[in-house]
């Protein structure tokens, strides 16, 4: 289980429904998500920020979430900001790279595009 979990926290940031997970897990990851969902615009919300709002110290937070998804939370938060923006690429035809990339909190242009383009294979305006 504890694999399938790290596989599919590769793809996705939202709860499998094919894996078991224990309900403080369960909580503990819709805790995350809220809150990186609360700071999706917020560039400079990092983990410090969200160890506060999970409750939790900086290593400890990281101890929990390598545990659960198998990234750390750097890694995991720009995963879950490079998912947001695939999503509001695929959902709002004809929208600009560079306002989908200020909506999911990125500042950089390139390290956008770059980071998108290795998590997905295209770059955001191929991708749209």
């Amino acid at each position: 289980n504890r694999e399938k979990l790290k596989a599919h926290f590769n793809q996705s940031s939202s709860l499998p429904a094919d894996v078991q997970i224990s309900g403080i897990d369960t909580e503990f990851i819709e805790l995350v998500n809220t809150a990186i969902q609360k700071n999706l615009d917020n560039s400079s919300f990092g983990v410090e920020e969200l160890a506060r709002e999970s409750n939790l110290s900086t290593s400890q937070l990281y101890r929990k979430m390598k545990l659960l998804t198998g990234q750390i939370p750097n890694a995991y938060l720009r995963n879950y900001r490079l998912q947001a923006a695939a999503d509001l690429l695929a959902s709002n035809p004809g929208i600009s790279v560079k306002s989908v990339m200020y909506e999911v909190g990125i500042e950089s242009a390139s390290h956008f595009s770059h980071a998108f383009k290795k998590k997905f294979g295209y770059s955001p305006s191929e991708f749209a």
